[in-house]
């Protein structure tokens, strides 16, 4: 007989993911701000890889100020966002398309000593069907 050990779904992170909205706002899922652990009046840094061009991820972390060019965290409702969109205009993403949503998953990151966030990108493209 084998002593079998069950993979729990509570034990695993779900809808933990931030989608680039129509305004250029990043907002965070209920289960990104959790995991992030979210404030107002903290900031979300934002960096990329600049050692690899084809790397269109980004890396992130929260700091208490400013003083790294994080960007403010804003609360709407029950959801946070920042207010990228002069850093999305600048990277040429394109978050206006209507086809398309722009998602980045959020998964923990070991950079060194460093624990931070990788927000790995994926284009969901919407179902479009042509009327004639």
């Amino acid at each position: 007989m084998i002593k079998l050990a069950i993979h729990k779904a509570s034990d695993f992170d779900r809808n933990v993911k931030a989608t680039i909205q129509a305004s250029g706002r990043l907002g965070f899922s209920e289960g990104a701000a959790k995991k992030l652990n979210l404030k107002l009046g903290g900031y979300f840094v934002l960096a990329y890889n600049e050692e690899l061009e084809d790397d269109d991820n980004l890396y992130g972390w929260i700091e208490l100020t400013e003083d790294n060019g994080g960007f403010k965290i804003n609360k709407s409702g029950d959801y946070y966002n920042i207010n990228t969109k002069p850093l999305f205009d600048k990277l040429y993403i394109d978050y206006k398309d209507r086809d398309t949503t722009i998602i980045f998953d959020i998964v923990d990151f070991e950079n060194g000593e460093n624990k931070i966030f990788k927000l790995i990108k994926r284009i969901k493209r919407k179902n479009t069907k042509k009327q004639i």
